[in-house]
């Protein structure tokens, strides 16, 4: 139990605070810019993807390359979900490249943080 709370619990929390944060109305007085919206929506989605790998390679012992893989699709498939269920809500709006842009941050992420890991996992080996 406590493994799975270590590896997915910060993932499963995360994922909450996107959906608040994307399903909320939103603010009228926040002015919207095109090129600083779509850095957020990477960078949001590149954490996403790296907290996927970390819980797919840390908690269920996924290969590297399969996690990475499962990381970026589930990232790019939940940001396209949003999308779609933004249109719903009031004060949002529905965005085609926001959801090509949040599965582009999540697969990012993904090979980012996969990489780290196993340059981690590499040192760790060398040191012994």
């Amino acid at each position: 139990m406590k493994r799975i709370i270590k590896y997915w619990g910060p993932l499963v929390l995360y994922l909450a605070f996107i959906v608040w944060g994307s399903l909320t109305p939103m603010p009228e007085e926040l002015p919207e810019i095109w090129e600083i919206d779509k850095v957020y929506h990477l960078g949001a989605y590149a954490i996403m993807g790296g907290l996927w790998v970390r819980a797919m390679r840390g908690g269920e012992g996924i290969k590297s390359s399969r996690a990475v893989l499962l990381a970026g699709s589930f990232a790019f498939l939940f940001g396209a979900a949003i999308e779609v269920l933004q249109s719903f809500v009031p004060e949002r709006n529905s965005d085609i490249i926001d959801g090509m842009v949040n599965g582009a941050g999540g697969i990012i992420g993904a090979i980012i943080f996969n990489r780290f890991l196993s340059f981690m996992g590499q040192s760790s080996r060398r040191r012994i």
